[in-house]
């Protein structure tokens, strides 16, 4: 056993093969079937890779991945594209989660925990289909460029684990290349203090992931590790976890999120410190309001200071309607200046806060009330950020995002009493946002009932903005007197409401609308 131990690598094969075996038993298929390489065979009948929808040639995944810079999107496990596998109108979202009488009427005043869903699909006959979806929301993943997800682990027992480990195994299978970063989601693993709180626990969820070849390690080797809160435990702690998966032949690359945020720039140094000699990264949550963007581009040279990476957090809103609560991001502002602010900034690597946690409708991956509209602009910023400079315009299209009513619409006292309260210091925004991506000068025309505007716009990205009002927008780019993209809004403005919803809808002129049936 001695001379094992003095070769950390044998050591290390022996204990993934062991914890192959274990998984096996569990009835988890590590064995990677047919790889797949043409993943628009799992997309959603009538869907469009990426690269066919948005205003840009789009670099080859390939391509993209080469690059230093890396982009990963938070996945959170609770929010799978099917709960059930049940029709879309008879589903958990729609009997509990969406609905004001679901869970025991436990978010009535609130009309329901959230306000959309990622968008249905029809259900699968396959025994498999959590499986399945996985490997739809990686190809989905993957056509961004993106270089995996980084996935909040948040229990090792029960359905949520069980999810996890599909995603591992979903990623190996849809795309070698596309990685899972693992996340210790501290909270919900070690807050309630009758759970087991030893480091050995820790790292015995790492070790299992860690068998997967869809783990993300650096090129030499060491297994890459976040932590959400990671500051909830010491670093003493930490120190336990590493040296026990060190003993298992498995070398750490420590990227944890200190909280609180940076900005809150003395408790956050205070936190910070006592990390510093195990960490090899830094990060934290962020932001989701737009006038923050400026302060947060000097995000990744407080870092460097360190000699560390910097993985900046980059989120496009967010609005809790289970609290009632929000903090205002004008429309696609905050995206896309918070965006900015990390290549501005030469981030090393991005977090996008997040694919599809939709308790906080922080989500961009395709949904019921954004579509593809933030999926569609995350292709272009990834690009931007990889390549260094903005993508050149090649393709007419159109973008919007608007609320469903505007700030004054009041809901139905009797069911939602309280209003939401907007958390950020920017105010609250009443506006209708449409981005113009143009080849070329161009006109565009908003109408909403009997009211137009008009106003001209440029090679490149424009941002056009109106106030809200009720009806259903219709955006219209013309050229040389000829139509060259349209799109009407598939959400109606309406300010009769029995509650609020206070999420950006969105679209866009070369998507057809899903799920809304």
């Amino acid at each position: 056993m001695n001379a094992i131990g003095n070769h950390p690598i044998l050591l290390r094969r022996i204990m993934r093969s062991a914890v192959c075996v274990l998984l096996l038993l569990l009835g988890v298929n590590l064995k990677a079937q047919s790889q797949v390489t043409d993943t628009s065979s799992l997309l959603l009948e009538n869907e469009k890779p990426v690269a066919q929808c948005v205003p840009f040639a789009m670099p080859d995944v390939k391509t993209l991945r080469n690059s230093p810079r890396k982009v990963f999107a938070h996945y959170f496990v609770p929010f799978p594209i099917s709960v059930d596998n049940k029709p879309a109108d008879q589903d958990q979202y729609v009997k509990h989660i969406m609905n004001p009488n679901g869970f025991g009427k436990r978010y009535f005043k609130q009309g329901g925990k959230t306000r959309q869903r990622p968008l249905p699909r029809p259900v699968r006959s396959d025994e498999n289909w959590l499986l399945e979806d996985m490997k739809l929301e990686v190809a989905r993943g993957a056509n961004l460029g993106m270089d995996g997800f980084i996935a909040d682990i948040v229990s090792d027992t029960g359905v949520n684990w069980e999810r996890y480990l599909a995603l591992m195994q979903a990623a190996t299978q849809v795309d070698p290349g596309f990685k899972i970063m693992l996340m210790a989601g501290m909270p919900a693993l070690f807050r309630n203090p009758k759970k087991v709180q030893t480091p050995q626990r820790m790292a015995d969820m790492f070790l299992t992931c860690a068998a997967y070849p869809s783990a993300y390690r650096t090129d030499d080797g060491r297994l890459v590790i976040s932590a959400f809160r990671g500051n909830d435990k010491p670093a003493s702690w930490w120190k336990e976890v590493f040296a026990i998966m060190q003993a298992k032949g498995e070398s750490v690359y420590f990227v944890p999120l200190i909280q609180p945020w940076w900005d809150d720039e003395g408790k956050w140094q205070q936190e910070l410190e006592p990390f510093l000699p195990i960490v090899d990264g830094i990060s934290t949550w962020g932001p989701r309001w737009a006038s923050a963007a400026e302060k947060w581009q000097g995000f990744p040279s407080s870092v460097a200071q360190y000699n560390k990476i910097s993985m900046s957090p980059v989120g496009a809103q967010d609005m809790r309607a289970k609290s009632m609560i929000y903090w205002e991001a004008r429309n696609t502002q905050s995206y896309r200046k918070l965006f900015e602010a990390a290549i501005k900034g030469n981030a090393n690597w991005i977090q996008l806060i997040t694919w599809n946690d939709y308790s906080e409708a922080t989500e961009i991956s395709p949904s019921t009330g954004t579509q593809f509209s933030l999926y569609d602009l995350t292709a272009y910023y990834i690009t931007w950020f990889k390549q260094g400079k903005a993508p050149t315009i090649t393709d007419d299209v159109i973008y919007y995002s608007h609320r469903k009513h505007s700030l004054e619409a009041k809901p139905d006292p009797q069911k939602q009493p309280k209003l939401f309260k907007n958390l950020a210091p920017d105010a609250p925004c009443d506006e209708i946002e449409c981005l113009v991506f143009a080849k070329a000068p161009a006109t565009l025309s908003i109408a909403i009932q009997d009211t137009k505007w008009q106003f001209p716009v440029t090679a490149g990205l424009n941002e056009v903005r109106i106030p809200v009002q009720t009806g259903t927008p219709i955006f219209t780019l013309r050229r040389d007197d000829k139509v060259v993209a349209t799109v009407k809004s598939a959400f109606e403005i309406n300010n009769d409401i029995t509650y609020q919803n206070m999420l950006y809808h969105g679209g866009s002129s070369n998507r057809p609308v899903f799920g809304l049936d």
